[in-house]
Parts: C-alpha cells; sequence; structure tokens
C-alpha cells in the first residue's frame, strides 16, 4: 500500500473516541455546569427551596447571576443561590441569557416599588420597607427605625405578589 492509499484508508475510518475518551468529555461538560444554568431549566416547574432553617415552596418564575425567584399564592421570594442547601430535582441546564442580573437588581425593582419585605437571614428575620440598595448590603426601614444587611448575611427576601406587579 502506498502513502496515498494509506492517508485514503486512514480518511474513511470512523474517528470515534474510545469509552475513557468518551467518559472524559462527558465529566468535563457536567463539571461546567452552574447551579444557576440547572435552574433555568425548571423555569416554570414547582419546586422547593432550602435555605438555613426555612424550606420555601414555589413556581420558579426567574433565575439570574446569584439568585432565584420563586412565586407562592403567599407572595414571591428572592432566594440568594449561596444560601441554598437543597433542592428538588431540577430539570435539563439552559445557556445563561446574554446579560444576568445580580441580586441587587432584582432587589432595586423591589425598593422602586417601595415594597414591604421580610428579609430571612441565618437566624432570624427584618421586616419592612425596602429602602435602598446598595453594591454589597440594603437598607430596611420598619417600625423601629432603619437596618443596614450586608448581602452576605441574606438567604432570602419575601414579598407580596403586588410588589413585581405595580
Amino acid at each position: 500500500m502506498d502513502r496515498w492509499e494509506r492517508l485514503f484508508a486512514d480518511l474513511d475510518r470512523p474517528l470515534l473516541p474510545d469509552e475513557s475518551e468518551v467518559a472524559e468529555l462527558v465529566e468535563a461538560e457536567r463539571a461546567s455546569v452552574t447551579l444557576a444554568s440547572r435552574l433555568r431549566g425548571s423555569l416554570g416547574s414547582a419546586l422547593t427551596v432550602c435555605v438555613p432553617q426555612v424550606r420555601l415552596r414555589g413556581t420558579l418564575r426567574a433565575v439570574g447571576k446569584d439568585w432565584l425567584l420563586l412565586r407562592s399564592p403567599a407572595g414571591i421570594v428572592l432566594v440568594m443561590l449561596d444560601a441554598v442547601t437543597e433542592l428538588s430535582a431540577l430539570g435539563n441546564t439552559q445557556p445563561a441569557a446574554a446579560v444576568e442580573l445580580a441580586a441587587s437588581a432584582a432587589l432595586r425593582r423591589l425598593a422602586r416599588r417601595g415594597a414591604r419585605v421580610v428579609i430571612y437571614r441565618v437566624a432570624d428575620t427584618v421586616a419592612g420597607q425596602l429602602a435602598a440598595v446598595a453594591a454589597d448590603h440594603v437598607e430596611v426601614r420598619g417600625e423601629t427605625g432603619a437596618v443596614v444587611v450586608p448581602f452576605a448575611a441574606i438567604t432570602a427576601v419575601a414579598a407580596p405578589v403586588q410588589a413585581l406587579d405595580a
């Protein structure tokens, strides 16, 4: 067999990876999947989300860079992804939108509407009007005055459904 015949014989042979290469590719693909992309695959589905000391149930309405939004008959809940300790089963992955909104953008929308919120922290809650949203904290005005809560301390923020519709 001359050089050209060997070349064409090689081209005729299918280029199939062996099983170990396929396993490596599958593992590499799976390693790149984020929680947010898995959540996007479950948009519109009923979801149970656990954060410290709270189990939340609702329909998954939106997913951002670092948050998810549940809607239930009782209202809406913005959940910080870093605070999630457990989720019910999720769907397939979905690619991110061109621009993913951070939690601060979603919270600013609530603040513009003067929403009354309950902010869940690991050990307690803070209730009042969401007055301001800064780069790394929120200000809530309650009956006893204003309270500043760093984003790092927030596990979830609940508001009435009307807060989104206003």
